[in-house]
């Protein structure tokens, strides 16, 4: 029997594929049988324009609204429905949120008090959310609220450098207090190169070793059968991107889908070393 369990999609920089892993692994759990929610707390709004509800970026009422303790506004009256998930979508004005939270008392409790702990394991099953890709009150408030992470990680140097900095001036410091885990670190939108031989070699030598999924390993490269390691760049993506779509629905014959459904097996067993066990 599955364990309901949030996670937050993070990594302290931008472009890595961090809201297209978020998106398809809800979908791909989705797809499962699972209620999933999906919640954008990144201020550019990616997640919440990549299902389709742009109108939500600009809405009347948000995500600030929840998680303001003298508003009665609930997380019910911002879910947004889609086909394969619910949304709690980002909002133009999570800038002026985040300030709040770093104002208040308390504030990096906000997010898990006001939206997971009311909606996990009771409505949900899964909350995956989508982080801001900065250090600051709405990514710390993310981690608090879900205490389980997957990195995204691009095979180049400023991607690692990301992730050291994730981990020394966020991570490290929330574990004094927290039990937050590393659930899988996922080489994500490679192509293949030599960089990318040497930076997932340099993964491979770190603390994060173990949370490389068996697809996401260096072996990859040299195996015929297989397309490479890691989640793969591929013109389906954007495609899907562009229609709104989770890459599954746009394409279910992808090579990637499998892949993704590997990422969705680490959430739902709780970490790489579990899905190796398994297999």
């Amino acid at each position: 029997m599955h364990e309901p369990r949030a996670v937050s999609v993070a990594l302290q920089k931008g472009g890595v594929g961090k809201t297209t892993l978020a998106v398809n692994v809800a979908e791909r759990l989705s797809s499962r049988g699972y209620d999933v929610l999906l919640v954008d707390l990144d201020q550019q709004g990616n997640a919440t324009r990549a299902v389709g509800l742009e109108d939500a970026y600009t809405g009347e009422t948000h995500i600030g609204h929840v998680i303001d303790d003298e508003d009665d506004t609930g997380p019910h009256d911002v879910i947004r429905e889609r086909e394969w998930f619910d949304v709690l979508p980002a909002h133009e004005q999570l800038d002026a949120v985040e300030s709040s939270i770093r104002n208040a008392t308390f504030g990096e409790l906000r997010v898990k008090h006001d939206v997971v702990e009311p909606l996990l394991g009771t409505e949900y099953d899964y909350v995956i959310v989508d982080t801001a890709p900065t250090i600051g009150p709405l990514s710390d408030s993310s981690l608090v609220a879900t205490q389980n992470v997957l990195v995204p990680l691009l095979m180049s140097q400023p991607s690692l450098s990301g992730l050291d900095r994730m981990t020394t001036q966020q991570l490290d410091p929330l574990r004094r207090e927290l039990p937050i885990d590393v659930l899988g670190v996922i080489p994500n939108r490679l192509e293949g190169d030599n960089e990318e031989r040497r930076v997932l070699s340099a993964v491979e030598a770190s603390r994060f070793r173990d949370r490389l999924p068996a697809f996401g390993r260096s072996r990859e490269f040299d195996d015929p059968d297989s397309p490479g390691p890691g989640i793969r760049k591929r013109v389906a993506f954007r495609r899907a991107w562009r229609d709104g779509l989770p890459l599954a629905v746009y394409d279910p014959d992808s090579d990637m889908v499998e892949r993704l459904d590997a990422v969705a097996d680490i959430v739902e067993n709780g970490g790489v070393e579990d899905v190796e066990h398994d297999a």
